[in-house]
């Protein structure tokens, strides 16, 4: 038995933790916290640190859709079980349940206001709740198809709800008289997301329409016929209207002050690709690098069936969001990351106004199997300070000693999933702090070391059958290897 001073017991300062595994996800009103679906319960993840703060029970079935208040203290969310629950953000408590629909919904949504909650579904019905009370203020029927998505006019006073369908069919409510007074058939496949561009000259007036077919479709939201068509060249996921004030870094300043009164909107879908449109375009007027390109999933390499399905859902997006701001968005991945982009810091204007749309920030839903992890040595390790006490052996010697002892903590963690990218993760917080590109295949294993100058070199052996040596000089590496 080893003496008594040496025994320790340790406690987990920091962990790497499973918050999403598909389905839906929401982005609170401030953008602090998102909601994430992880099989049949949902946790609530500070963006900041990517740290689960409240873990809500499921009911043993997929979640389904989730929702925020407008004040940020509930959270709307519905299964497959078809039961609708109203949750405490702060509490993690359950406030209400009940059942909405007699088939699964697939989308919920908030009214301006927050006193009225919008619920589509499979039933091919939408249904309108009061979020105080809990009670059924409105049941649309008409749709031919399931209800795939809705909207609330972002004006309070317009009472008008649109919903879109599994057909194409794009819907607007009046809220009043409880009846549809306007039908859009122009969309050949299902419908994804609905905006209304308020920033655009007579925006309110208007809607935006994306749908599978690889088309945005914008209306005229008192005629209810088509004004224009935007082919986006990929099945769309996720579409918003853009404010060129609020996104003019993403927009770019010389389109933002060329057309200042157009819509402009922003989408992300199979091609993995966060492209930024002005309505009536032939093509997108800024765009980020390619999911695809980034992962090195274009280089080719022969792989299992299971290998491209991961490499497939790597390099696409499956849904889309603005940010609390307006500047930026919250792109999520396929294999459960989540992207929030928004403009380059390190360019300006001085480069021709071109827009910038990059990573920001980047949290992971899911990191499978984890197959191999390294401390970064040299990495920018920090200083800490601890005192510690020193006892005299004499048993009446009172006098205590204390001493400073510095230790060093590395702040850098590389970790190989089954992806082919080098994950590098903040040991203080597991926040992902950079994702290095360069393998076609899953990586198998990796080691790091010092160079001959003292730099941190990390080593990595993939399934492509190719090894690269990596100079990691911080959370901004770029893959450069041998």
């Amino acid at each position: 038995m080893p003496p008594p001073d040496q025994r320790k017991t340790y406690a987990p300062a920091s962990s790497l933790e499973v918050f999403h595994t598909g389905g839906p996800i929401a982005l609170s009103r401030d953008g602090k916290l998102v909601a994430a679906a992880c099989q049949e319960a949902i946790n609530v993840v500070e963006v900041s640190t990517g740290k689960t703060l409240h873990n809500l029970p499921g009911d043993t079935e997929p979640i389904t859709a989730l929702a925020w208040s407008r004040d940020g203290k509930k959270i709307f969310s519905a299964s497959r079980s078809m039961r609708c629950s109203v949750w405490d953000a702060t509490t993690g408590e359950s406030v209400r349940t009940f059942k909405a629909h007699n088939t699964p919904i697939l989308h919920m949504t908030v009214d301006p206001s927050g006193t009225l909650l919008a619920t589509c579904s499979a039933d091919r019905t939408a249904r309108v709740w009061d979020v105080a009370k809990g009670f059924c203020t409105h049941a649309f029927r008409g749709h031919a198809a399931m209800v795939t998505t809705a909207l609330f006019h972002p004006d309070a006073k317009r009472l008008v709800l649109y919903t879109g369908a599994h057909d194409g069919e794009v819907r607007a409510w009046d809220l009043r008289t409880r009846e549809c007074v306007g039908s859009m058939r122009e969309h050949t496949s299902s419908v994804t997301s609905l905006a209304v561009p308020t920033a655009s000259k007579n925006g309110s007036e208007k809607l935006l329409s994306a749908a599978r077919d690889r088309v945005v479709h914008e209306w005229c939201s008192k005629t209810y016929k088509r004004l224009s068509t935007t082919p986006t060249h990929e099945a769309c996921e996720g579409m918003a209207a853009l404010d060129p004030r609020r996104a003019r870094g993403m927009i770019g300043a010389a389109a933002a002050d060329a057309k200042p009164d157009a819509a402009y909107f922003v989408t992300a879908g199979d091609k993995g690709i966060v492209r930024i449109w002005r309505v009536g375009s032939a093509k997108p007027i800024a765009r980020g690098n390619s999911l695809k390109e980034e992962s090195g999933l274009m280089t080719g390499g022969a792989h299992d069936g299971d290998a491209e399905g991961d490499e497939a859902a790597a390099g696409s997006f499956t849904s889309l969001q603005l940010n609390a701001n307006g500047d930026g968005v919250l792109a999520v991945t396929g294999d459960h990351r989540l992207l929030f982009y928004g403009p380059d810091d390190a360019l300006d204007d001085a480069g021709g106004g071109a827009g910038s749309i990059v990573v920001r920030r980047e949290l992971i839903g899911n990191t499978d199997e984890i197959i191999a992890a390294a401390f970064l040595p040299g990495s920018g390790d920090e200083e800490e300070e601890e005192e510690e006490a020193d006892v005299g052996q004499d048993g009446d010697e009172k006098r205590r000693k204390r001493a400073a002892k510095t230790k060093k903590r590395p702040r850098a963690l590389a970790v190989a999933t089954n992806s082919a990218l080098l994950r590098v993760f903040d040991p203080s917080t597991m926040a992902c702090t950079a994702a290095l590109p360069g393998h076609a295949g899953a990586i198998l294993s990796l080691d790091a070391s010092v160079g001959p100058n003292g730099e941190c070199l990390v080593i990595t052996g993939s399934r492509d059958h190719t090894v690269r040596c990596v100079l990691y000089t911080g959370p901004h590496t770029t893959a450069s290897a041998w």
